[in-house]
């Protein structure tokens, strides 16, 4: 976006990467003086997108483990300006053991903490040095759970009460949303781009073409990072939570959907389980009568949304697999789906058919004969979550789904306490298990 920018409206920024952990990458500027190329492949608007792009924005790379100072100079530069991160969902986090001494601490909000409070003593609190913060983060309110913990870290250290006020009113932690597919390197083609771009780059990244950023933050922050008038799919907003909403009900609920009923169908990629017939049905049949009147956005809007889905799900470049989708897949039941649910039940008083489906298929898919489909599933999840199961699967004919419904920790909630949903449960759990057995 940034080397968009710097093409199509004068923006002259220039980017340095520093690595949130001791086992980061490698240098990327040494070995290819900062260049790389995005390949953008797939389907757009039914046309499709075959686009290669050289980065050249990219003017550094520091490891704040081993040049800490490198970091801190960085952080004196009177034109910086932004600060976008992205460490996964575990990496805002407050470490009370980190502390202020003249090296990098473990967790990413103290360094944060710690380069903030360098710039405001270099520039002596002049709140025009502030910094526009963007985690990227896939958690909810990620600007101000990185806020929160700078914070934490001010009181910890017992910083100037002066600061603390610099932070408040001088920086802007911005909630952000970010939707896009990214493969990484290109292994089956990279060869190819290497021959039509004429460079040898080891760096390539992949990605499909699809992208959205969603940004909490006034129509001012334009003036900041001017995206009006480029192709770029940044959205300035006041309230974030119903594009959340509908990116994690619509996308990562019919991903985790079709990971739970499409493996046990016998489907081992998202691609491969979309183009199931059944399956396909299933899945917009889901989002169109259950999950999109749940969304509190414009009808039309969520309806394109859906249908951008279905064309990235269909995207021919990119294997994704199942496997790798089924991480955590109570969680993320609960995240993802869980709410349509509970949102549907209490509107109506009716049990939302497709995900009551998906609900015994996650059941069934955590059974403690793991093998039962002639291979071991892949299972990974919480020691909680796999103890519940096991509870649940003690008789590997009758499940227990009382204690299972009941379990408030794994759920949130007393789902025992909906009425029907025991008894509907398993005649979908026993409709699964026939079919396959």
């Amino acid at each position: 976006m940034i080397d968009v920018l710097n093409a199509e409206k004068a923006f002259r920024a220039s980017v340095v990467i520093a690595a949130p952990l001791r086992r980061g990458k490698p240098p990327v500027h040494d070995d290819q003086d900062g260049r790389y190329h995005v390949v953008l492949r797939g389907i757009s608007g039914g046309k499709r997108i075959d686009d290669v792009r050289l980065i050249h924005c990219l003017n550094g790379y520091i490891d704040p483990y081993s040049e800490y100072v490198k970091l801190m100079q960085v952080a004196e530069l009177p034109s910086l300006q932004f600060i976008i991160s992205n460490t996964t969902e575990a990496g805002i986090s407050f470490n009370p053991d980190d502390t202020q001494a003249d090296a990098a601490p473990d967790s990413f909000p103290a360094k944060i903490a710690q380069l903030l409070y360098r710039r405001y003593q270099a520039f002596q609190g002049d709140r025009s040095k502030g910094i526009i913060l963007l985690p990227c983060e896939l958690i909810e309110d990620n600007g101000k759970m990185l806020k929160k913990f700078v914070l934490q870290y001010a009181e910890l250290w017992k910083l100037p009460s002066d600061f603390v006020e610099w932070v408040n009113n001088a920086c802007q932690f911005c909630d952000t949303l970010v939707d896009r597919i990214v493969t990484g390197y290109p292994q089956d083609y990279a060869q190819e781009i290497m021959q039509r771009t004429g460079y040898q780059d080891e760096r390539i990244v992949a990605a499909e073409p699809y992208h959205l950023w969603v940004i909490e933050a006034g129509e001012q922050m334009n003036n900041a990072f001017p995206v009006q008038g480029t192709a770029l799919n940044v959205k300035f907003v006041s309230n974030l939570a119903p594009y959340r909403t509908s990116k994690v009900r619509i996308l990562n609920g019919a991903h985790t959907a079709m990971t739970l009923v499409g493996y046990l169908r016998g489907h081992r990629t998202v691609r491969e389980t979309v183009e199931d017939r059944w399956m396909s049905k299933f899945l917009q049949d889901m989002i169109r009568e259950e999950i999109i009147p749940t969304i509190p956005l414009p009808y039309a809007d969520v309806e394109r949304y859906a249908s951008s889905v279905f064309e990235r799900f269909h995207n021919p470049e990119i294997k994704h697999e199942l496997k790798s989708i089924a991480l955590n897949s109570t969680s993320k039941f609960r995240a993802r789906l869980l709410p349509t649910l509970l949102d549907r039940y209490q509107k109506t008083r009716q049990l939302p058919p497709h995900i009551l489906h998906v609900f015994a298929a996650l059941v069934v898919f955590y059974r403690r004969d793991r093998s039962w489909l002639g291979e071991h599933l892949p299972v990974n999840d919480h020691p909680d979550a796999l103890k519940a199961f096991d509870l649940c699967w003690r008789n590997p004919l009758t499940p227990d789904l009382s204690a299972l419904l009941s379990n408030v920790t794994l759920w949130g909630t007393d789902l025992s306490q909906i009425e029907g949903l025991e008894s509907s449960l398993l005649d979908e759990i026993t409709l699964i298990t026939r079919e396959d057995e």
